[in-house]
């Protein structure tokens, strides 16, 4: 028995400090479980910059192929003038600015290479440093279970002890006698052979002693529920016997009963079928009622438009006087002003411009009148000039105003010819005697030279527009 506790001690030797490594793997569970989660932020925040650059370079290249769509000759959206040198410089600049994406994003993408690398890395540890612990936890399980175990056969070991202690007492006692050895050697082996009974017997009354209390408990419950369960058989008994109970009675009754049921599920059927004439005529009247007010708001609405039609036909009539009022007062004026300024841009070629009642325009050649849109680009942008311009002095003059000292004209350059263009800077010329200042937005570089003061917009890259004053 010696031998067997001084073998157990030998092998629970190694208890403390197998709880203290476990104890030691779970806090760098808990330190890798930190790390990976540091990582797995930091690898998200690395995606997400890689992502806010792919989405830079789609836009990007999408803004390249509208362009490339469009070619060098082709107008500009914004002025109708051909892109040209523009074409080429906006290109090169978007182009670089996908290159500097492409660019920005090659460190990043190494870096997410080699955080998902070390996250890879954590993980293995992470699973590596679990199975220790799960293998820690096994091997502690087992050495906890040898350890009770040896408490139990500590236990068993004095309780023999006792045993022994009271053989050896009665042995005391007895008087002398001749030891047989053989016969010793026979009760030591039956000894030996009837122990592993007597410590299952030990076990078993152990155990008996420490349930005989809650089995003493429930057989006095189950014998208190036979005496209830009896005295309520009993008193069933009694009921039943105190019952004047005759089946004739009770088959005319039952007859009885199954007649009123019947009734009851006609009189059902009955009311189930006034209920759905109801709901049926509950429904038609909601369709009358919505009929009704429908019929209603259409009405109103009729009075509603026709008011609005008595107030929009006095309105047309105020605004077809104020119309032809305004017509008599400035047609004249725009007229001879149009005129005037057309005659000395053509040089004669054209002889007047009128205005009729609906405010239409017509170009007199040779004694006839025409509509401006049967002559060419060129000559209705001068004919439009000249009635923008005219148009704009009889307002003012109309309004009571002062006279204009300003005129600003925006890509009027655009679809003339070299003559065209000429005509019109003629016609500024002589628009320099009436107004003190003039500004031309145009996009063509030929007149560049026409003008004194010249201020020039030019795109730079990564930093918008740049204006600046030409010598």
């Amino acid at each position: 028995m010696r031998e067997i506790v001084t073998k157990r001690k030998e092998e629970l030797k190694p208890l403390p400090d197998l709880k203290q490594q476990t104890e030691q793997l779970r806090q760098q569970e808990h330190q890798w479980q930190q790390t990976i989660q540091q990582q797995r932020l930091h690898d998200s925040s690395i995606d997400q910059q890689i992502q806010q650059l792919k989405g830079k370079i789609k836009d990007y290249e999408q803004k390249i192929d509208k362009l490339q769509s469009l070619n060098r000759n082709a107008p500009c959206p914004t002025c109708a003038q051909p892109l040209l040198d523009m074409y080429e410089s906006t290109l090169n600049t978007l182009r670089s600015e996908v290159e500097a994406a492409a660019a920005e994003m090659q460190p990043l993408t190494i870096q997410k290479q080699n955080a998902q690398e070390q996250l890879l890395q954590s993980e293995q540890n992470l699973a590596a440093c679990r199975n220790n612990i799960h293998i820690k936890d096994k091997e502690y399980n087992t050495l906890v279970q040898m350890q009770r175990q040896q408490q139990e056969e500590i236990m068993r070991g004095m309780e023999i002890k006792k045993i022994m202690e009271h053989i050896e007492d009665d042995l005391k006692t007895m008087p002398a006698f001749t030891l047989d050895k053989l016969y010793f050697e026979q009760l030591q082996q039956n000894y030996k052979r009837f122990e592993p009974t007597y410590q299952q017997y030990i076990i078993n009354k152990n155990r008996c002693e420490k349930d005989t209390p809650l089995v003493l408990q429930n057989i006095g419950e189950l014998e208190q529920r036979l005496e209830k369960g009896k005295e309520m058989i009993q008193t069933a008994h009694n009921d039943i016997q105190k019952i004047d109970f005759v089946a004739k009675h009770y088959e005319a009754l039952k007859i009885k009963q199954q007649e009123i049921a019947n009734q009851l599920t006609d009189t059902r059927q009955q009311i189930s079928g006034f209920q759905v004439r109801q709901e049926r005529l509950n429904g038609d009247k909601k369709l009358l009622q919505a009929a009704i007010e429908q019929q209603q708001h259409i009405q109103e609405q009729i009075q509603s438009r026709q008011q609005e039609a008595d107030v929009l036909g006095k309105l047309y009539e105020l605004v077809r006087e104020f119309k032809n009022n305004i017509l008599l007062r400035i047609s004249p004026l725009i007229s001879n002003e149009a005129s005037l300024l057309f005659s000395q841009i053509t040089k004669g070629k054209y002889e007047h411009i009128s205005v009729d009642d609906n405010f239409e325009f017509h170009i007199i050649d040779g004694g006839k009148a025409y509509p401006i849109s049967r002559f060419s680009g060129g000559e209705q942008d001068l004919a439009n000039l000249c009635l923008r311009i005219a148009l704009s002095k009889a307002i003012t003059e109309l309004s009571g105003q002062q006279a204009m000292n300003f005129l600003a004209f925006d890509e009027i350059f655009g679809s003339q010819d070299e003559d065209r263009r000429q005509e019109i800077l003629f016609a500024l010329r002589l628009l320099q005697e009436q107004f003190q200042q003039i500004y031309i937005i145009s996009h063509a570089e030929s007149i560049i030279n026409e003008f004194p003061n010249i201020l020039q917009v030019s795109h730079q890259s990564g930093s918008g527009s740049c204006a600046q004053w030409l010598d």
